[in-house]
This record gives structure tokens, sequence and C-alpha cells, in this order.
């Protein structure tokens, strides 16, 4: 066994800091495999709680304060200083470490850890206070990072078996965990349901399409500028505390369905062609399975922006079925993202346009359109001008007009509304021509 005081700083770096270790919070050890046990040593006193480690072969036991974070335990506590402290946020990558294989940023606040053997097991966990599933983790770790989520512990569902795209009655089902370049890349999917396609790759960079799942994408929270800040107030991330964009900047925010107490949009592009699509969530629980339309997943703020969905806290989201009736737009479907970059930027306005047209009339038409509101919003007045007649611009400038009445805007977002009527013709025209992915 060797001495960790006799680890040299690169030997220390490049070897599995943790490896089969155990990090302890409260009361449990998050063992090898991500079993739990209980500890058998108890708190000495109130503040501080006894503790076991394996660090690179060694076991160690000590006591600390259940405040420290990982990096300042090795650090202080075991003299291991090749780990470094830098931005202490967890974006600089000086403080990372392995943990039974898995990189963490060890200056992140303490928080226990464990992988979940089935999706019943990983039901069991996060219904515990203050417990967040980890899957792709390309939002979660961000929100820690900046101290706007502090759950005390994660449960990696990675090893669940829900990484599968499949045919299901005549539609498809998107596994929960597939990852967003593999649905995007998918050969059913680009054949079928193009928008999704499009919209999965018109969202973040190569990179994070590779690590986020399709779960995590319906999942993911907010970009608002005072939602990211915790100095500033937000209902969102603490409820009664006011909402800083409303006399704030607000050029990024809703123009539908927002409320005095938050005025905060989704960010997702994928879900806006869901949306669109009518796809549908299914989920399981405590008390099993059930399905919720894609409609009724997100909410909108009203008095309770905090709650961003219609998913209990106890619930998995195992996959998502596209309908094999949504299949007919395969061949006049576009997704059009605005930003304010070409890359790597969320949508100012968005629009997923899916039109059935057959000798030039439209048959059936699917809007929806992110960037606007707290959850991807359905344009179904404009939907209604659309069916049953001739695919031409002056038909679309029209529904254009109907799916932005009752938009309002603030000093400094009014400019989405005319934005969003160029982006819907835009959309349109280019779906009528037969685009696809």
């Amino acid at each position: 066994m060797q001495d960790s005081e006799s680890i040299a700083r690169r030997e220390f770096l490049k070897t599995s800091v943790l490896a089969g270790s155990g990090i302890f919070a409260g009361s449990r050890l998050l063992t090898d495999g991500g079993h739990e046990v209980q500890a058998a040593a108890q708190p000495a006193a109130a503040d501080t709680v006894a503790i076991r480690l394996r660090v690179n072969g060694t076991n160690y036991g000590l006591r600390v304060d259940p405040r420290t974070s990982l990096l300042d335990l090795l650090r202080e506590k075991l003299d291991l200083p090749g780990t470094k402290k830098g931005c202490n946020h967890g974006q600089c990558g000086a403080c990372t470490i392995l943990v039974d294989g898995r990189r963490i940023n060890s200056c992140l606040g303490p928080f226990a850890y464990t992988r979940a053997a089935s999706q019943q097991a990983a039901i069991q966990a996060v219904a515990q206070d203050n417990t967040k599933f980890l899957a792709g983790g390309t939002n979660l770790i961000d929100l820690m990072k900046e101290n706007v989520e502090q759950p005390s512990r994660l449960v990696d569902i990675n090893r669940l078996e829900l990484t599968r795209i499949v045919e299901r009655e005549g539609g498809l089902r998107l596994g929960a965990l597939a990852k967003n370049s593999d649905t995007a890349n998918h050969r059913l999917v680009r054949e079928r349901y193009p928008l999704v396609s499009q919209a999965i790759l018109a969202g973040a960079s190569p990179q994070l399409r590779n690590a986020a799942t399709n779960g995590g994408n319906l999942m993911q929270r907010t970009r608002c500028y005072y939602f990211y800040d915790v100095t500033m107030p937000c209902n969102k991330r603490q409820p009664g505390s006011g909402c800083g964009a409303l006399e704030g900047f607000s050029r990024i925010h809703a123009i539908f369905g927002a409320s005095r107490q938050c005025i905060a949009t989704h960010p997702s592009d994928m879900c806006v062609a869901l949306a669109a699509l009518e796809a549908v969530v299914n989920v399981e629980g405590p008390q099993g399975a059930r399905t919720i339309p894609f409609a009724d997943f997100h909410r909108l703020p009203d008095d309770t922006p905090q709650i961003d969905t219609n998913l209990k806290r106890d619930e998995l989201i195992t996959g998502i079925d596209l309908p094999a009736a949504s299949s007919v737009f395969s061949s006049h479907s576009y997704y059009l993202k605005v930003r304010d970059r070409a890359s790597y930027a969320f949508a100012l306005v968005s629009v997923a346009a899916a039109l059935d047209i057959r000798n030039g009339v439209i048959h059936q038409a699917r809007l929806a359109m992110g960037g606007v509101a707290h959850k991807p919003w359905r344009a179904t007045a404009a939907e209604q001008i659309l069916n049953r007649q001739r695919a031409e611009e002056s038909v679309f400038r029209r529904a254009a007009e109907a799916a932005m009445q009752g938009a309002e805007g603030t000093e400094h977002n009014r400019f989405k509304i005319e934005l969003g009527k160029r982006a819907l013709v835009r959309a349109l025209t280019i779906a009528a021509n037969g685009r696809s992915a």
C-alpha cells in the first residue's frame, strides 16, 4: 500500500485519485459500485462527521466539518497538493479528480453520489430530499458550479437501459438516456422526423450534444441572467425574492405566457420540435408508469415559476414517443433558429414548422416557437389559418400575424414581436419548399 505522502504530484494526477473510493455525506458512505452502507462511526460532535476514504489504495479515517469540499479535504487534511485550487467554481479544471473512474470537480460543495443499478433503485433514491438525477450533467453541473443548484445527493442513472431508439406502433421511441448526437443522426429520426434532427443540431456544440441526453434536454433550466446570478432576486431560484428581469435587462426574455413572478424563457431547441410534432413523454414513478402529452409537460410560470414541469419529484423520464401520425411532415419541415451568433447560442426566436402538403394545398400544419415563452409555445391560431390553404407567402404572412397576437414585449425585447413574424414566414417558406435534414 502506497504512502500518500510519498506520491509525486505527476503520479497523483495520472492515477485515479479516489479509485474505488467512498465519499461520505451525512451518515452514509458511498462505496465502490455506488452502494450505500451505514458509516461505522457516528459524528463525535454536531459540527463534525466521521468519514472513511480510500485514496490511491490507501485507506483513511478522519473527522471533518460536513461543509468541507473534497478539494480542501485532499489538500489540507490528507496533504495531497497535486489537485490544485483554481477558480473554485469548478470551471477551470484544476481541481479535477476521478471518483470511481468518473471525473468530478472536487471544489464543488459536498454531496453524496450513488449509481443506480435499476430504474426502481433510481426512483427510490431520488425520493429523498434535495436529490437530483445525474445523466449527461451538461446543465446540472453548471448550475452546481454557480451555486444555483446545491443538491445534497446525486443519483447517476447513466447505466440504466434507456439508450435505445426503437420503432413503436408506427412511430419511434427515443430513449431518455440516448445522447442528443445519436438521436439527431439516427437514420429513422432523420428520415421520418427531420425536424427533430434539425432542432438538436441547431443547439449547443458537438461536444455538448455528445454528452447531453434526451431526458436531460427536457429538464434543462432557463438561461436567464438573473437566475444564474445568485446575488440577484429570482423567484425561480428563490421563491418570493422577486424577478430581477422585470425591471432589469430583458432582451432574451418571454413575450408570451409570462407573469409578474417570472419572464424567463425555456432554452431547448429539441423541445420546440417535439412540441410541434405532439410527442409524448413516458415517465415512471412509485405508482407505476404514465404518459404526459408534450403540451402538458412544461409549465408557464404563473405564481410558481420555480416549478418548470409537471414531472413529479420522484418520477423518472424513460422515453419520448414520436407518433406515427407526425411522420407525414417529413417532406416539409424546417427548424429556424435566430440567435446572436451562428453557433453555440440560445435562440432569441426559433420556429419549428411542419406542413403536410398535397398538390400545393396544406392539409395539416404544426407550428411551435422557442425563445418566446417559459415553455415551447404552440402557435395554434396560425395552424388553423394555414389548414386547407395554398402554400404561399400571403397565407404565411396572415398566419404569422395570428401567431404573434397577444405578444407583449418589454423595453428591451419588443423587437422579438416583429422578429417572430419574419421568422415564421421564413420557416414556413423553407418548409413548403421541401428542405429537410
